[in-house]
């Protein structure tokens, strides 16, 4: 007797045993896409480690495949190394003595089998088939590749409306995926490799639930393209909505009353409520979709009306056909499917189930639905029938643990046999099901069993594949009686290789006995047919099609006293060869391909048989029918092996197929092989982020070929010690946070298999470098700056010397500064003092003011022709928006809200002229009369601008300020007698201003005046001494320090000094500021900075349309965070290019910055008309950000036009009616929905020779000739379309009608007015007129052949298809006998 031994698990053990599981947890987590190579070596390698080492085979032959693979892997092996695999691997499955070596080694041949085209790209390409992708498992496994981790984070910061956003990107129905989706997407989340999968649904759910109405997104700029679609289920409302955001015109035709398919007619609506169904309809309809339901296309509307309406036709008609069982009575009365009962509950109509008791065949979410459903409808018992385990079953579990709470019983393992009727036809209460047995082990039914748990495989052809689970076949039986004992369960089947044999060939079929689920040896195989003139079969299961075509039956038995296993087979001939296209081929045609030099593409080749029916699968199917041969005819274009062709070099080659059974039978397609297209630089140079020093490029976003092809980075060197490596195709970078630096990358590359070269500048920098305090001011002709925040004694120069004598403006906005100097204006990145942007003004004009404000540059200026303009540019670019002509001299301008206003004066007059800076136009000009003479500096607070006048020493008139108010337009002026500035044409005023107070210099100093008192406080401020006087001050709002230049009594030397706070306290000097320092500004201090980011798509809220003529105006709104984003988050959006659109009107801005527009278009367009102007981010650096943005002028009315103008026509006399065809003449392509279409003849000046109607039955004009009369005369035939309420728009053609008497007719050899220059004549009529005209050719009879209208001078006229003979050609009333030979 053996000892008891208890042993504990080691440490080791125990933890091995962890990883096991979480092995196995990352193996549940595994997405799809990965390197199937790469882990059947892991695989491998996994499995040798377990293995015990006693035999040869496992030990050394797995260790040996390893070695192998890994040379596939590493680009060492050739072809010659697959067979050695394949050898290795099958001397393995055959030698090795336990399951260990022998599965590992069949998962080697089973790699080599289901994808060897994979280990065939690693050896040929160094690459892997997949190209190396590693999706995300949720997204890569979610059916319509919805960005899951996406929409999750937007979740998690509360962005809801956003999550919705994103999930329309690829699914357009979210609501109805948040309630019904059966999330696949969780099967293999990440998050298994830690716990359970995250809740995705649940958190879409959390999203719809909480974001409110989200607003559909813009539609793209119509493209006049008209779409039908046949079938308003989910499938032709999800094409609907992608349509018609791409621009197109969408009509959907529904058969019955309501739109949305299975999602009405076949979810109930306690999983989707019914008003969030129509919610999300009525949301994709709002995009302009055209919807009409109860209409069936075959009876009401026809497939050739909508081909010839529509320029394209979508057919979503669904699946609403009933499946059956195929069991006898399943068509007895009370008998339901499915999808009969949801779609009769989607239309509202209920039925009756009260106090019935109900059954429900199957185990799927439908049969969940139909059972849960029946409850609510008022069943007295509802059980619902699986032939598997429940937990097999493929509804969903909380449907199946749903539907037994609620009271419904699931009667697992039973499948039923048959559906019993009573003598009226109507199902009975009672049913068998297949092997279903008592302890005694006889067949008995449903109701006398009174516990019985067994699994029926169905019938013995249910079609299993040749594999075997004791999960699938066994069977287990438990009774009340304890004492019972299980029989033996046994089953023939046979193995299905193939169900059509091609006559003359062979199959081998493979039989089984099951015993208990497991497979056994006992008895004997014995095979026959139930006819023997198709062939013959030996009783190892080996078929040959010897006979002539036709079914059979196969039987097969190895145990006689079981039931024999049955399939049915039919030997067929082949009827043709076809060629398909899979992989990255672009089909031109049926009939060709292109392709690029290097690329490799996979022709697939399928058959047809007798059956006229597919015989062959696709390529990779296990169950290959037919082999081809294949030929080339030019093997320099490319070579051929096995269906993959690859492209050697640029030609034309065509590849033929022929089947190795009958050759005769073929295919052939043309490869067009083009070289590989330019790589360029997706931007050069490529910039990075300042606060992004490390991080990763991919090669789609450093290069492209503009075809959306692969490049692949092969190895990279820099000019710098910075660390630069490729991995997994992408370039990964590292640079030292702050320490900025230009790059020259030079990378190795493959594109199509062709190495190549490039070099890319990448920079690491911010858009706009970090900046101190400076105060910057013009001496002569450049530009100086002093550093406030350093305090550096002496000043440094910006910029040397500019193109002209003196500076007159400067000013400084965020980190750029504007410069005027002579009769041009500079933009200069201030830190780095170099130029972005130049322009000149026209006309030799010299600026006299400048400033910015919002997104502009304002400039006031005068020519050497006395003409004085305000000027208008966007500031980032120096693009002009408008020019305003002044009527009289600017003498300043200040800005105050969205208003710009400028003091003009002359000739003892003054006025203020206002402009609206949103929509660019002059509002008004308010006469000041004499209160705004002699004003020099103009000041804005609020609602108030002030001017200052200073003290005038010739008419000794006292300094001033003109208060004017923006609000009522009113003017007063306040005196400041005694307040005198010690240089005249010095600013009488600091700008700008700074709190309420304006500061007025005034003699060595300056006074404030508190304009909230209207009262000049006492004392001088800011006096440094009482010699030195101030020329110039500025004030910086942000760091609330005021900056003054002061000179001496002779204005020879200068000097400045800074003052803090309202109290004006004197912080420091500043010297050596140079000869003659002017135009000061400040900037404030920034850090390093980079510019707004669009985001990946605009949009406009509501929409982005209107309708022409319009009557009310449409609002929108332009939100600036749903737009741009911003790391540093200080940034502004304003509008550019409105100005050419005077129907769109800029409102006020919303708190948040957001920009809101009304557009009222009174005009009419001819069909959709798109508008496209930009939208800019500003931040407070000055750095921007453009893009563009569409808006859309829709039509009420689609103007139709002239497709096929009619053509001028000649008749003779005799001739009764002529009908010329309309349907071909107009074209349009608007809806017919409430429109009216009616083509008229819209004139007509010879109704005495031709009476005209339409006939609209054939779509035709008649034209009735007058007997005996000749002549001419023009008419015209008119397409309009009507709308009720918008009038009408119309298209027309033109034609003249000549009817000519051919007896009047007679000809001469020479003509005066023209000349044939070849008379006869062979092919073609050469022909010289003085002028143009018409010349037309009749034969002897009168009867007109052709007509052409001529130029002046020698014309041919071909003649090719005129008989030999004698003709008559006629020009203004001349005619000449023409011969051709």
């Amino acid at each position: 007797m053996s000892r008891l031994d208890i042993k504990n698990p080691s440490r080791a053990q125990t933890v091995v045993d962890n990883l096991y599981r979480d092995v196995e947890r990352r193996i549940a987590a595994s997405p799809p896409g990965l390197c199937p190579v790469d882990m059947s070596l892991s695989f491998l390698q996994l499995c040798h480690a377990q293995s015990c080492g006693k035999c040869v085979p496992c030990r050394i032959g797995l260790g040996q495949l390893s070695k192998l693979i890994a040379t596939v892997l590493d680009g060492t092996a050739d072809m010659g190394t697959l067979a050695i695999i394949e050898k290795t691997a099958r001397t393995v499955v055959n030698t090795a003595d336990c399951a260990i070596g022998r599965d590992a080694a069949r998962l080697v041949l089973d790699g080599l089998e289901g994808f060897r085209d994979d280990y065939e790209e690693h050896i040929l390409h160094h690459r892997c088939l997949a190209g190396l992708q590693l999706p995300v498992p949720c997204v890569a496994l979610c059916p319509a590749g919805v960005d899951v981790p996406g929409y999750m984070a937007l979740i998690g910061e509360g962005r809801c409306a956003d999550a919705v956003r994103l999930i329309r990107k690829d699914n357009p129905f979210p609501v109805a995926c948040a309630y019904i989706c059966e999330h696949p997407c969780e099967a293999r989340c990440r998050r298994n490799m830690i716990d359970d999968a995250i809740n995705i649904r649940g958190l879409k759910r959390y999203a719809v639930d909480n974001a409110g109405d989200v607003p559909q997104p813009p539609c793209a700029p119509p493209t006049g393209k008209r779409v039908a679609i046949v079938g308003g289920g989910p499938s032709g409302l999800s094409a609907a909505y992608y349509l018609a955001l791409m621009g197109h015109k969408v009509t959907v035709f529904e058969e019955r009353e309501k739109l949305g398919g299975m999602l009405r007619y076949g979810i109930p609506n306690y999983r989707f409520p019914r008003h969030l169904l129509d919610a999300e309809i009525a949301s994709i309809l709002s995009l302009g979709i055209e919807a009409h339901t109860g209409v069936t296309v075959g009876t009401q509307l026809w497939i050739e009306d909508l081909l010839k309406e529509y320029d394209c036709l979508y057919i979503a008609i669904g699946a609403h056909q009933d499946k059956k069982v195929g069991i006898p009575g399943e068509d007895s009365k009370n008998v339901m499917s499915a999808v009969e009962m949801l779609r009769s509950i989607g239309d509202d109509v209920m039925p009756d189930f009260t106090g019935k008791r109900v059954v429900v065949i199957g185990g799927g979410n439908v049969a969940m639905d139909v059972t849960r459903s029946s409850i609510r409808l008022g069943a007295e018992k509802v059980t619902c029938v699986y032939r598997r385990r429940i937990e097999d079953m493929t509804a969903l579990p909380d449907e199946v643990t749903g539907a037994m709470a609620e009271g419904a019983e699931i009667a697992a393992l039973m499948a039923p046999s048959h559906i019993e009727a009573d003598e009226n036809g109507n199902a009975a209460d009672g049913f068998d099901i297949s092997w279903a047995v008592d302890k005694d082990g006889n067949h008995v039914e449903l109701d006398h069993v009174d516990f019985v748990k067994v699994y029926c495989a169905g019938s013995a052809n249910a079609g299993w594949l040749g594999e075997w689970s004791t999960e699938v076949l066994g069977i287990g039986i438990t009774t009340p009686d304890p004492d019972y004992v299980p029989q033996d369960y046994y089953l023939n089947y046979i193995g299905i290789t193939q169900l059509q044999v091609i006559q003359g060939q062979e199959c081998q079929f493979e039989g089984f006995l099951f015993k208990n689920g497991r497979p056994v040896t006992e008895g004997t195989q014995k095979w026959w047919l139930s006819t023997d003139s198709v062939g013959t079969i030996d009783n190892t299961g080996l078929f040959k099609a010897t006979g002539k075509t036709g079914k059979t039956k196969i039987y097969f038995t190895q145990k006689e006293d079981v039931p024999t296993d049955s399939i049915d087979i039919e030997v067929v001939n082949l009827t043709s060869v076809l060629i398909d296209l899979e992989g990255n081929a672009s089909t031109v045609s049926n009939d060709s391909t292109k392709m690029i030099v290097g690329e490799t593409i996979y022709i697939n080749v399928q058959c047809t048989d007798s059956r006229d029916g597919s015989l062959n699968g696709t390529g990779r199917n296990r169950y290959i029918y037919e082999n081809f041969d294949w030929t080339t005819s030019d093997p320099e274009i490319g070579t051929i092996n096995n269906g993959s062709f690859h492209g050697l070099k640029a030609g034309r080659t065509m590849l033929h197929a022929y089947s190795r059974s009958n050759p005769e039978l073929s295919d052939s397609i043309l490869v067009i092989v083009e070289e590989a297209p330019e790589l360029k630089p997706v931007s050069d140079p490529i910039r990075l982020a300042y606060y992004e020093p490390e991080g990763s490029k991919t090669s789609s976003e450093l290069f492209t070929a503009g075809n959306g092809s692969t490049i692949y980075l092969d190895g990279v060197k820099s000019t710098s010690h910075y660390e630069h490596a490729i991995e997994k195709n992408e370039l990964s970078y590292k640079y030292n946070e702050g320490e900025y630096v230009t790059d020259t990358l030079t990378f190795d590359l493959t594109h199509y298999g062709q190495k190549k070269q490039m070099q890319l500048c990448i920079v690491y920098a911010p858009d706009t470098k970090a900046s101190g305090r400076l105060l910057l001011y013009s001496d002569k002709n450049a530009v100086k700056a002093y550093d406030a925040e350093a305090r550096e004694e002496h000043v440094k120069t910006l910029i040397e010397e500019l193109a002209a004598d003196s500076v007159q403006g400067l000013t400084a906005d965020g980190a750029f500064t504007y410069i005027a100097a002579g009769d041009s204006i500079y933009r200069y990145n201030t830190v780095d003092a170099c130029c972005t942007h130049k322009l000149q003004l026209p006309g030799k004009a010299t600026v006299d003011r400048m400033l910015t404000a919002r997104n502009l540059l304002l400039v006031v200026s005068h020519t050497p022709a006395g003409d004085y303009h305000l000027d208008m540019f966007y500031k980032t670019d120096l693009e002009t928006i408008k020019t305003f002509s002044l009527s009289k001299p600017a003498t300043d301008m200040a800005v105050t809200g969205d208003k710009l206003y400028v003091l003009t004066s002359a000739d003892g007059k003054s006025g203020m002229d206002i402009f609206d800076l949103k929509n660019f136009i002059q509002e008004r000009q308010v006469s000041l009369g004499q209160k705004g003479l002699g004003v020099e500096t103009l000041v804005a607070r609020d609602a108030r601008v002030y001017g200052i006048r200073p003290y005038n020493p010739t008419t000794e008139e006292a300094a001033a300020i003109l208060e004017f108010n923006t609000t009522n337009r009113t003017s007063k002026l306040i005196g400041t007698d005694g307040i005198q500035a010690y240089f005249e044409g010095v600013p009488a005023a600091v700008k700008p201003m700074g709190g309420d107070s304006i500061l007025l210099a005034n003699y060595n100093g300056f006074t404030a005046y508190d304009t909230k008192t209207g009262e000049i406080r006492d004392g001088i401020i800011m006096a440094v001494g009482n010699r030195v006087y101030p020329t110039e001050a500025v004030q910086d709002t942000l760091s609330q320090r005021t900056y003054v230049v002061y000179a001496d009594e002779n204005a020879e030397t200068y000097q400045g000094a800074v003052y803090y706070g309202n109290e004006f306290t004197k912080e420091f000097d500043i010297y050596d500021l140079g000869r003659t320092p002017a135009n000061l500004s400040t900037v404030p201090e920034f850090a390093d900075n980079e510019a707004p980011k669009p985001a990946s798509r605009f949009s406009m809220s509501p929409n982005s349309y209107c309708y022409e003529m319009g009557t009310s105006a449409s609002a929108h709104t332009i939100w600036k965070s749903s737009n741009f984003t911003d790391h540093e988050g200080n940034f502004d959006i304003y509008l550019r290019g409105l100005e050419k659109y005077p129907w769109i009107t800029q409102l006020d801005n919303l708190e948040d910055g957001d920009i809101r527009i009304e557009a009222l278009y009174r005009g009419t367009v001819d069909k959709d008309s798109v508008i496209t102007f930009q939208v800019e981010a500003i931040d407070r650096a000055g750095a921007s950000t453009l893009v563009d943005a569409t808006y859309t002028i829709k039509a009420q009315i689609v103007k139709p036009t002239v497709a096929q103008a009619i053509k001028d026509t000649t008749t003779v006399l005799g001739t009764d009616t002529l009908r010329i065809g309309l349907k071909d003449v107009f074209a349009y392509t608007g809806t017919t929905y409430g429109i009216t279409l009616a083509k008229t003849v819209s004139a007509n000046d010879n109704a005495a020779l031709v009476r005209d109607s339409i006939d609209t039955a054939t779509d035709s004009l008649i034209l009735i000739l007058t007997p005996g009369k000749t002549g001419m005369a023009n008419l015209a035939v008119r397409y309009t379309v009507t709308k009720e309420g918008y009038g009408e728009k119309f298209a027309e053609t033109t034609f003249r009608l000549v009817v000519e008497d051919p007896s009047a007719i007679s000809g001469s050899t020479v003509a005066q007015h023209f000349q044939v220059l070849a008379n006869p004549f062979k092919d073609h009529l050469e022909i010289r007129i003085p002028e143009d005209g018409t010349v037309t050719l009749y034969d002897m009879n009168g009867r007109a052949l052709m007509q052409k209208q001529l130029q002046a001078g020698t014309n041919i006229i071909p003649t090719g298809t005129l008989a030999n003979g004698t003709y008559l050609l006629s020009y203004k009333g001349e005619t000449l006998k023409v011969v051709r030979e």
